[in-house]
């Protein structure tokens, strides 16, 4: 079986320092180096074509990047055994390397992306996508990246193109324009603000989005309030699936800020027309963070305001479903 560690020697020519993020760094330019498919799809990103929407002043960005077409139109329904998965170190492609967290996660570079760096984390372990068990790690990777990176999660039923092997993924943190979005967004017009000594717990709507921000510099304040909300949802939800939902982490000034997109459904209507009414989007924790993937260059002239607005209505959770969470929220913490 090769070996696909990128050995310290490797490393150390391309590291420019000791920290995970210089190690990182040395990892993604060892790989565009050393590996074609990388080399190329990286130096093809910088000329594709990104239009911008404003929305009340809103941001929406649509990045036209044909090479994400087989993430966006995945069949979720599939199912990928071990010895098939492309996640599992067995399975790499010969040229790809990778760097380990503890002995837990393996740090890949994506050869398809959507960022100018843009990793993937596996589980060393091939099991089932599901967050329940595993935000801890989340909220300590999103720690330890947090100066370069946001690490984002996708649900089994949510844009995850992989739901049978436990996997974020992170790009830079610039990228993401929900952190700007929320920067401008008063917390006044919180539909649920809970504010205490070490917690910060919103409710927003956002171009009709249902957003909850969880805020602390206290892991276990995040993990508390997040299995809150989650309980909840299995209250009026039943069922032994994961709810469907999407998550951004990050960490910044000494606390974490995590961002839940709760969802009803994964595509759109568009998605399913035919002809000229057909768009191709496959809204995941990227896109509704304001960063729309079109695989396809027609796409980009049929999104307005109220597009963009239809999109994001139809695969949020309902109006219903968000008053039901915030009087639940404020019963408990008010």
């Amino acid at each position: 079986m090769k070996n696909h560690l990128l050995s310290e020697v490797e490393l150390i020519e391309y590291a420019k320092g000791e920290s995970l993020i210089d190690r990182l760094r040395g990892l993604f330019d060892h790989q565009i180096d050393n590996w074609d498919l990388a080399k190329q799809n990286y130096a093809d990103l910088k000329s594709v074509i990104v239009h911008e929407k404003l929305i009340n002043n809103i941001s929406i960005k649509l990045q036209f990047n044909p090479k994400r077409v087989k993430s966006t139109t995945a069949d979720l329904s599939l199912k990928q055994d071990q010895d098939e998965c492309i996640l599992c170190e067995t399975n790499l492609p010969d040229e790809q390397k990778f760097i380990k967290y503890y002995k837990e996660y393996n740090f890949l570079v994506n050869p398809y992306p959507i960022f100018k760096e843009h990793f993937t984390i596996a589980k060393c372990k091939h099991v089932p996508q599901s967050i329940s068990s595993y935000l801890n790690d989340l909220l300590l990777l999103s720690r330890d990246v947090g100066e370069r990176y946001a690490i984002f999660y996708n649900g089994p039923q949510c844009g995850a193109s992989i739901p049978q092997h436990l996997h974020f993924q992170m790009g830079n943190k610039e990228s993401f324009p929900i952190f700007e979005q929320l920067k401008n967004i008063s917390k006044d017009n919180s539909c649920l603000s809970i504010e205490r000594k070490k917690l910060s717990f919103h409710s927003i709507e956002l171009t009709k989005r249902f957003i909850f921000l969880i805020e602390s510099n206290d892991s276990i304040e995040i993990m508390n309030s997040f299995s809150i909300l989650i309980s909840f949802i299995r209250s009026v939800v039943p069922g032994n699936s994961e709810p469907m939902l999407n998550i951004v982490s990050l960490f910044e000034d000494k606390k974490w800020r995590l961002i839940i997109f709760l969802r009803k459904k994964h595509r759109p209507s568009f998605y399913y027309l035919e002809n000229n009414k057909k768009i191709v989007v496959s809204p995941a924790a990227v896109d509704m963070s304001g960063l729309m993937i079109l695989p396809r260059e027609e796409d980009l002239d049929k999104f307005n305001k109220e597009t963009i607005e239809h999109i994001y209505r139809e695969v949020s959770i309902t109006k219903e479903l968000n008053e039901y969470l915030i009087t639940k929220l404020k019963a408990f913490y008010l």
